[in-house]
């Protein structure tokens, strides 16, 4: 299986409930989707709260004094906690508890509405089924909920909705078949807006995935060596830039020390390109092993690595790291296949930082002369710059 369909793998999500496979990737999606959320529910909140306005505004013309104050009772409520929900979406709570917050904004505007109906008078219906369209469709487009908690509370709403016209005893069924007709579309058209919504935004965010992790391949490739992983020169440089400006702010020394193995040739030359392959990989694993998080290790070419330590105190250190390089290397290797090889001396340049005008370059090349000072002299040896 290659890379791509690895990633495929990892972003698969349920066919209908529309939650990602791998728990990883399900909070990585929310996080992703939270600012448009909290736009989202923050806008469909005043509009329901204006609505709810609206409609205690109209009720004194439709109901009677007695059932008054119960219905602006409920739509009070409706309102306090749109206002409550609303100033949730602003504090770190939202961040964890999104949905179960705006559920509870649903379910309010659900049952508060649903106990209307069971307290108006069976006249009132031509006021109560706008309304009730009005928050099916709100429920589905502006509450900010997820397509499958959506979809829970708008059924058993319509289902309240139908129940409550079976239960009216002068309601005539032409009016109950047409407005539950009206209601049971309205659930549809609005779970298969909210569904395909949902559905395109995750699979928008899996192509953003995807995009993403084949751009960091390719820098990646592009900045490091391919056989050992190990940074390339250009990555190196940049990150001696950084070194230098570094030692400018914060008056620390650095170290920048190139390492030539010695007689890598004959090991080439013996036992061919692919045990030399493993040879290179095997010296790149042990100066990662013995080297900070912070420093970095660079090939520069078939057997020459650079090893950068920022903020490295003094010289005395410099030599004495140089030094367990040394005795790292000359251990045995021992490859794949059980081949083991035996271990290789080093000839290692360091050049101290920062200096008057120095530059990565040169940072470089004062480390390559100090190298090859001790390359023409004895080899396994260490020289400043």
């Amino acid at each position: 299986m290659n890379n791509v369909s690895q990633t495929l793998a990892q972003h698969q999500m349920h066919p209908i409930l529309l939650h990602f496979n791998a728990e990883i990737e399900e909070r990585a999606y929310q996080e992703y989707r939270l600012p448009m959320v909290s736009k989202e529910a923050r806008a469909g909140l005043l509009v329901a709260i204006l609505c709810w306005f609206c409609y205690v505004l109209v009720e004194p013309m439709l109901l009677p004094n007695n059932l008054l104050m119960t219905a602006m009772t409920l739509s009070a409520i409706a309102i306090g906690v749109g206002f409550i929900v609303y100033s949730l979406t602003f504090t770190r709570f939202f961040v964890q508890y999104q949905q179960p917050i705006l559920l509870l904004s649903g379910i309010t505007a659900m049952t508060a509405l649903s106990l209307k109906m069971f307290i108006q008078p069976e006249f009132a219906i031509a006021h109560l089924f706008p309304a009730v369209m009005l928050v099916t469709i709100w429920n589905f487009i502006l509450s900010g909920l997820r397509f499958v908690y959506a979809f829970a509370v708008g059924i058993v709403f319509v289902l309240v909705f139908i129940a409550w016209f079976l239960m009216a005893q002068h309601v005539p069924n032409n009016l109950l078949i047409n407005n539950s007709f009206y209601a049971i579309t309205a659930l549809a058209l609005g779970a298969m807006t909210s569904y395909l919504n949902e559905k395109q935004n995750r699979q928008l965010f899996v192509q953003k995935q995807l995009l993403n992790a084949e751009k960091e391949r390719h820098l990646h490739r592009s900045l490091h060596d391919p056989l050992t992983q190990l940074p390339n020169r250009d990555l190196l440089e940049d990150r001696l830039e950084q070194a230098i400006n570094l030692s400018g702010r914060a008056d620390v020394v650095s170290a920048g020390i190139y390492i030539d193995l010695d007689n890598f040739k004959p090991i080439n030359d013996l036992h061919g390109h692919l045990i030399g392959d493993l040879y290179l990989q095997e010296v790149a694993m042990r100066l990662r092993d013995i080297t900070r998080e912070t420093d970095t290790i660079s090939r520069l070419s078939g057997d020459e690595f650079f090893l950068l330590v920022p903020d490295i105190k003094s010289d005395d250190i410099a030599l004495k790291l140089a030094q367990k390089l040394q005795a790292n290397l000359a251990n045995p290797f021992i490859l794949k296949d059980k081949v083991t090889l035996p271990g290789i001396t080093v000839s290692i340049g360091i050049c101290m930082f920062p200096y008057k005008h120095c530059t990565a370059l040169d940072i470089i090349n004062r480390a390559d002369k100090a190298m090859y000072v001790v390359k023409h002299q004895s080899k396994n040896n260490v020289s400043f710059a």
